[in-house]
């Protein structure tokens, strides 16, 4: 409450009227709620707990690690346990991408966002991103193939520029599969 504000509120209540100051007092407090409804729509809420936890029961006994990131949440895979050397889905992770889609579709305004990494020597001069996007799409499209929407659903692939510089250039653990989970939109 500003200075001036509350001086007249004591004005007033000096006065005698004290309907109008109570009545002034009301109006600055929705002033206040309006500005906090604002902040709050610029700001998108985090991924529904619940969501976070259903997606921790669903892939427990997997190889995935699930965790928080802020608003998200991650999943995190190794990419050869996902995908075979064909660059095609592993026939027994194909279970695990249909209970993932169950839990997420129940979540309707979730975003999910599949990032596959590579490894420095897989991206190596003239090899470019183009098996990690390929990746990414196979799996993003699988998860479209089983009922979540397109919109909802984006896939990039990643390698050189976010791999680890200390780690050795065939190190398996950056070839890996990264599934974000939030609000809004890809």
């Amino acid at each position: 409450m500003s200075a001036g504000f509350a001086l007249w509120l004591v004005a007033l209540a000096r006065a005698g009227d004290v309907e109008a100051m109570l009545e002034a007092e009301l109006a600055a407090c929705r002033a206040r709620a309006r500005i906090h409804e604002a902040a709050a729509a610029r700001c998108p809420a985090p991924a529904p707990p619940e969501a976070h936890v259903d997606l921790v029961q669903v892939l427990a006994g997997t190889e995935a690690v699930v965790r928080r990131d802020g608003e998200a949440t991650e999943i995190l895979l190794a990419a050869d346990a996902l995908f075979s050397s064909d660059g095609g889905l592993r026939a027994e992770l194909l279970p695990v991408l249909d209970r993932l889609t169950l839990v997420l579709g129940r979540h309707g305004v979730l975003s999910v966002q599949v990032e596959v990494f590579a490894d420095r020597a897989s991206v190596g001069p003239g090899a470019g991103l183009a098996p990690t996007a390929q990746r990414a799409a196979v799996l993003g499209e699988a998860l479209v193939a089983r009922g979540l929407p397109p919109a909802r659903v984006c896939a990039s692939g990643r390698g050189l520029a976010e791999a680890d510089p200390s780690a050795p250039a065939d190190d398996p653990t950056a070839r890996r599969v990264r599934i974000r989970v939030r609000p809004g939109g890809c």
